[in-house]
């Protein structure tokens, strides 16, 4: 069984898959809480909005790339698929459960207040911090933290309870990111 957290520790290269790369960035934000600036909240939400992305990526990905990407028409080069676009699919995308041996269809939604948080989080946060127009901005720590909590739910559904995501070794990812989701989300109260 390959796990990246063990191999990302020594050598000269680094190791990610799909599934890595999201719960790499979730627990980059549980390291960004020890930072004792309030900047750090920027950080942490760079971080879960990255993590709930790639999470998006995944869910969807199922062995085929085509299904996370595109081609742009301007340059001919394949690209993965805009955060909205993602979200758009997965909120259309059923994952199945099954109880007593029958497939129970499951479809992920949002209620109209948590996709203005995870669309504020994507468009006014994310976007605005890493594309950072010089400016003044003043952004509330109490609606970073709502929002971050929205969206760590939206992680957890997919990465844990839909069974949609297949990992390397689905034991270690799971532990990780339920403990990572856990610490988040008692700094985030």
């Amino acid at each position: 069984m390959i796990r990246f957290s063990s191999i990302n520790k020594n050598g000269n290269y680094i190791y990610f898959d799909h599934t890595e790369n999201a719960l790499d960035s979730l627990e980059t934000a549980l390291v960004l809480l020890n930072r004792k600036s309030n900047s750090k909240w920027k950080w942490i939400t760079i971080c879960i909005h990255h993590s709930l992305y790639s999470f998006f990526i995944s869910y969807l990905y199922k062995g085929n790339y085509e299904k996370v990407s595109s081609i742009n028409k301007n340059t001919g080069k394949r690209e993965l698929i805009r955060f909205d676009k993602a979200l758009n699919k997965i909120l259309n995308t059923p994952y199945y459960t099954y109880s007593k041996g029958k497939p129970k269809k499951n479809v992920i939604k949002l209620t109209n207040k948590e996709r203005k948080k995870i669309d504020w989080l994507n468009d006014e946060i994310r976007n605005s911090f890493v594309h950072f127009i010089p400016q003044v901005t003043s952004v509330s720590i109490r609606k970073i933290k709502e929002t971050c909590s929205v969206a760590l739910n939206l992680i957890e559904l997919l990465a844990i309870r839909s069974y949609a995501i297949t990992y390397i070794n689905p034991k270690d990812s799971q532990k990780r990111i339920t403990h990572a989701i856990n610490l988040l989300r008692e700094h985030l109260a």
